[in-house]
């Protein structure tokens, strides 16, 4: 059994949202990605997450941050 949480499972849909509550003609890409995360014990939760362009975009930066890391700890240069 392991000490850490991990990811079992993800999904993921991609929309336009075509209005807001502030802006009627703002027209913005959304990301829903559902992970399945299961904990040390054994039971499954899943985290849902909404993220626009940029935030995506932060978001894959920090997963490419965390690969570097891992190849730097593994010795895989």
């Amino acid at each position: 059994m392991s000490s850490f949480t991990t990811l079992s499972d993800f999904d993921y849909s991609v929309s336009v949202s075509l209005s807001s509550s502030t802006v009627s003609s703002t027209r913005q890409p959304l990301v829903l990605l559902k992970l399945t995360l299961k904990n040390p014990d054994g039971t499954e939760r899943d985290e849902i997450i909404e993220m626009d362009k940029e935030g995506l975009e932060g978001f894959l930066k920090e997963l490419g941050g965390i690969e570097e890391k891992r190849r730097e700890i593994l010795g895989e240069g």
